[in-house]
């Protein structure tokens, strides 16, 4: 199992709710807002020898008054995977366009697909 998770997710109550149900089996668990806090928290743990190991990230992220250079979980991918090629990504999203998510699967790497659903928490701690 993992021992350091980012969560990158805009919903505030969506975050809690993982931290709460992974923090019996993930003892370091940080989260971000917005996929720019996401990219530099990563920046931070890699300049201090202390990666993440996951990272999981929902694709859309609502606008809002601040100002954003990464403005989806795909350009946070992209851009993650440019800094630390290794670590594992899991996608959480409401996505359920069979198409999109094989292309996602494909073109990104990813580790995992988790729908946002009635028993998406059993299925990440599956991962």
């Amino acid at each position: 199992m993992f021992k350091k998770i980012l969560i990158a997710e805009d919903t505030r109550s969506t975050n809690d709710g993982l931290v709460q149900s992974l923090s019996p089996i993930i003892s370091n668990i940080e989260t971000a807002q917005y996929c720019d806090e996401a990219l530099l928290k990563i920046k931070k743990a890699l300049h201090n020898k202390d990666s993440f190991e996951l990272l999981i990230t929902d694709l859309s992220f609502d606008n809002s008054h601040r100002a954003r250079t990464l403005t989806s979980g795909e350009t946070l991918i992209l851009a993650v995977k440019k800094i630390q090629p290794d670590i594992k990504i899991m996608v959480f999203s409401m996505e359920y366009r069979v198409a999109k998510i094989k292309q996602l699967l494909e073109d990104f790497h990813l580790n995992s697909f988790i729908h946002k659903s009635r028993d998406d928490i059993k299925e990440i701690k599956k991962g």
